[in-house]
């Protein structure tokens, strides 16, 4: 004779043998997603208590080599070891029945699955950065509030290793009155959609009480997002007092080249960061009180991060093609990536009459001051390690790169500048990376010898910059705020006017 089982006794030993859980209900992956090559996850922003994403993944088809559950050491465009793995609280790895399963916890970064072969959910709370404490470096790449989140996908979410070339289907559940700034695609079913980790990484979420504006320049579309803590700063003001940069990006780089580019701007004076580039889309963390005094502000750092879509975002190493997001490997042209950047940055809107000649001083040193005996190229290699000198890839590489245009056109009889150079680089490497250990070469390829020598001593040297020399050729005084010179003679002039258009 059968025993008779009282249906709360089953309800108690289930409840017992799955053990504690973020969630006891029997969770499931949607019938469409096929888990055998992409992996479904779902944060519940409901439930926003604790300041921790409360996140759930589906996974299939693990096998040993995938037992290690990674979160990102650092990510794209950081350029320093952010760990993230410290603010993860509670991580749990459940069976098809969801029965729990063991989980370690080997490094800061890393869970290790008992049962890999078993394991098809995996359950985590992780801290946002914002405001949570940590004793060491704080970030700024994840943020809850009880009007608003912020999302980089790198600070929040994690994969097996060997396996982040799967796909990624993220659904996220929030207030029905908020709204969402990406440029991450959503398929017909409603869900956020990478191909591989490196794409998911690329595209951060804004959600919340936020205001939209839209404008075009050409055929590129640009829309901005904007969170104000205390309703300051609204999304039309920011295209206002910006919509000129991307003119003026459109003139420097013949066209642009996105169709659709997200700008998500989050004022908060509670806490900020550093703002971050992606391929469609940049991240601002900012301050609210300064930037509400003065719009015009943000001219500079919005075209930056564009600007990133030509380098590193196009123009970049087979280094940053296949980023290593648990081991990073340094990139020596560092320099390049920033440098040329923020010179490129500033000249867009000189030489399409944004800014002035006598602005110029004061935007080329924002990023502090120049150390002149130490080496671009090694600043990039040691950046994971010593990021004592980190801000000199910024200051000094933006001087490096102004000095290599005045250089370039100096050679070329004034036919062929900076400008000039990346434009062809886009050209040649818009679909592929170039070679890290060659790139100097390449450039004196497609350049002149004496490009290489200049490389060879004031990037990967240590000589000091030649910048009054150089700045003279224009018949500028670079010590007097960068002012004309007096009866400069017709070479300057003639230099000068090519350097101060684009071409």
């Amino acid at each position: 004779m059968a025993a008779i089982i009282k249906p709360s006794i089953v309800i108690l030993f289930v409840l017992f043998a799955c053990g504690e859980r973020i969630n006891s209900t029997l969770p499931v992956a949607p019938a469409n997603v096929d888990l055998t090559n992409a992996f479904y996850y779902t944060i519940n922003l409901n439930d926003r208590t604790d300041l921790t994403f409360k996140v759930r993944m589906f996974v299939d088809r693990l096998t040993q080599t995938n037992e290690i559950f990674q979160f990102a050491a650092t990510a794209p465009g950081t350029y320093s070891i952010l760990d993230f793995g410290r603010f993860v609280r509670k991580f749990k790895a459940f069976d098809k029945s969801y029965n729990e399963l063991s989980v370690t916890h080997p490094t800061t970064n890393q869970w290790k699955l008992s049962d890999p072969e078993r394991t098809r959910v995996i359950e985590f709370e992780i801290a946002e950065t914002f405001h949570h404490p940590v004793p060491t470096h704080r970030v700024a790449y994840s943020s809850i509030a009880y009007d608003n989140v912020i999302i980089n996908p790198f600070a929040v979410l994690g994969y097996p290793t060997g396996l982040k070339e799967r796909g990624f289907y993220l659904k996220i559940d929030l207030p029905p009155d908020w709204t969402t700034g990406t440029s991450l695609a959503k398929t017909d079913d409603g869900y956020y959609y990478a191909s591989d980790y490196g794409r998911l990484a690329d595209f951060p979420l804004l959600m919340g009480s936020l205001t939209t504006a839209s404008t075009s320049v050409g055929n590129t579309e640009f829309n901005v997002f904007t969170y104000s803590k205390t309703n300051k700063i609204s999304a039309a003001q920011i295209v206002d007092a910006v919509g000129q940069v991307w003119q003026d990006a459109s003139k420097f780089l013949k066209g642009l080249p996105v169709k659709r580019y997200n700008y998500l701007y989050h004022f908060d004076d509670s806490f900020s960061g550093n703002p971050l580039e992606h391929s469609s889309s940049s991240m601002f963390p900012l301050t609210e009180f300064y930037f509400a005094q003065d719009l015009g502000r943000l001219k500079t750092t919005s075209a930056h991060e564009f600007f990133h879509v030509m380098t590193p975002l196009t123009i970049h190493s087979e280094i940053i093609e296949d980023f290593n997001f648990a081991y990073p490997t340094a990139s020596e042209h560092l320099w390049w990536y920033e440098g040329v950047t923020v010179w490129a940055s500033i000249m867009m809107q000189y030489r399409n009459g944004s800014i002035n000649l006598k602005d110029l001083p004061g935007q080329f040193a924002s990023h502090g001051p120049i150390q002149p005996q130490v080496s671009l190229s090694n600043i990039g290699l040691s950046c994971y390690v010593d990021g004592t000198q980190w801000g000199n890839a910024y200051t000094k590489g933006a001087l490096a790169a102004a000095l290599l245009d005045i250089r370039l056109l100096e050679l070329s009889k004034g036919t062929k500048g900076l400008r000039e150079l990346i434009l062809e680089l886009f050209e040649k490497y818009h679909d592929q990376p170039f070679p890290e250990n060659s790139f100097n070469d390449i450039l004196t390829d497609m350049t002149y010898p004496e490009i290489g020598e200049f490389l060879k001593q004031y990037v990967k040297g240590t000589e000091e910059l030649p910048i009054v020399e150089y700045f003279n050729k224009l018949g500028i005084n670079y010590y007097n705020r960068w002012s004309l010179i007096e009866n400069s003679t017709t070479e300057q002039q003639t230099l000068f006017n090519r350097w101060s258009v684009n071409f």
